[in-house]
């Protein structure tokens, strides 16, 4: 029961996370600002729920979810990747 009781939450605040960046970028698009300065606008939302995300993967490694380690680190690690280059 606590297992999904926390599987819940973590999935609620993404949610909430996500839906705020998605927010933050309307908001920024609709104001008149410039793509070019989105992610300035948006960058401490967009790495705070980017790296919530490796999360994920200890999920998977401690069998919280029924995902493969393996298919979930490649994954997260094609959400990663343009960060890291």
């Amino acid at each position: 029961m606590l297992t999904k009781l926390y599987l819940v939450s973590y999935n609620t605040i993404q949610f909430l996370g996500w839906s705020f960046l998605f927010y933050q970028m309307l908001n920024h698009l609709a104001g008149g600002g410039p793509v070019s300065e989105l992610y300035a606008a948006t960058a401490t939302s967009l790495q705070i729920f980017q790296t919530g995300a490796l999360l994920e993967i200890l999920h998977a490694g401690f069998g919280l979810v029924r995902s493969s380690v393996q298919v979930t680190v490649q994954q997260v690690w094609s959400r990663w990747e343009q960060y890291l280059s």
